[in-house]
């Protein structure tokens, strides 16, 4: 694989105008809640607190980066950030009515109707 990926142009869209849709869902929102909870029942030493809210505002940054990297495999591409309640790590258990908006968006499905049926109802038979 990286040998295959070397050989490619730098900023090579291989979707060319494919839509790709983006989902962000921002997992580590629960590794704070995590780290609020253990704040707030004192749990760990004052130091590795500090470095593990530290490492969490890098990495947050850092990962919303990397995702945004695959926008540049499509001209048509967008990126949804998670919402409320779907702001987690595993939103196609969450909230799977956000994958399926995402993958008829990519498919060009959205706003259409079929046969006087709502789209879902086709996913969910594809």
């Amino acid at each position: 694989m990286e040998e295959v990926n070397a050989g490619l142009p730098l900023e090579f869209q291989a979707l060319g105008d494919g839509r790709l849709s983006v989902l962000f869902g921002n997992r580590l929102v629960e590794f704070r809640k995590d780290l609020e909870f253990g704040f707030a029942n004192g749990c760990g030493i004052e130091e590795a607190r500090t470095n593990l809210a530290a490492w969490l505002e890098t990495i947050e940054r850092v990962d919303e980066e990397t995702q945004r990297g695959h926008l540049g495999l499509s001209t048509e591409s967008r990126f949804v950030y998670a919402q409320r309640r779907t702001m987690a790590h595993n939103v196609h258990y969450v909230a799977p009515e956000r994958i399926s908006d995402e993958v008829l968006w990519v498919l060009g499905l959205t706003g259409r109707q079929f046969d006087g049926r709502d789209c879902s109802l086709i996913l969910k038979r594809i």
